[in-house]
């Protein structure tokens, strides 16, 4: 099996230890690591823009054991963020895991402002991989994550990087 992309090594990739129960970091079938693991809720700091103007926000993802499989995106999402949902699956796929579907809600806040735009998808694979406990998510609230995701994992420069670059060292909690 191909090594895993670069966008597990952006976000620190942590793997969870299965070994007493014999499984391999690589051969796992991802529904199943979603059986073994407590799913939580996970919020991931980032960033949109208003014209040319950072403010933050938060991607909150909510992975349900129970429930219609679905994926809902809240919080005023335009369509290249709904779109996002696609380009992470695909991302995690080809990553070598099998993307169980399961009732999955990912909540954009503030949820007054419209948020556009490809930065979003990094945050909320991260968001995903951390509700499923293949990342540690204690560590994610001293990082502001954006980026777009290709279909086979590797980060893509997003646009605004400069003032969300700003906005991160005026609030001065990141990374």
């Amino acid at each position: 099996m191909k090594g895993h992309p670069v966008f597990f090594e952006a976000v620190r990739f942590q793997h969870v230890d299965f070994s007493r129960n014999g499984f391999a970091r690589f051969g796992r079938h991802f529904g199943t690591i979603l059986e073994e693991c407590s799913l939580m809720l996970t919020t991931v700091h980032s960033a949109g823009l208003s014209g040319i103007t950072a403010y933050p926000l938060d991607v909150e993802v909510d992975i349900a054991r129970s429930g219609l499989p679905k994926w809902h995106t809240v919080g005023l999402p335009e369509n290249c963020v709904r779109e996002s949902k696609e380009r992470v699956v695909a991302a995690i796929k080809n990553s070598g895991y099998e993307f169980l579907q399961r009732k999955i809600t990912i909540n954009l806040a503030p949820a007054d402002v419209k948020k556009e735009g490809t930065g979003l998808d990094l945050p909320i694979a991260v968001g995903l991989l951390a509700s499923s406990g293949l990342i540690a998510a204690e560590n994610l609230a001293r990082y502001l994550i954006i980026g777009e995701l290709s279909l086979n994992g590797e980060i893509r420069p997003v646009r605004g990087a400069l003032p969300i670059a700003i906005l991160a060292a005026k609030k001065n909690d990141f990374s």
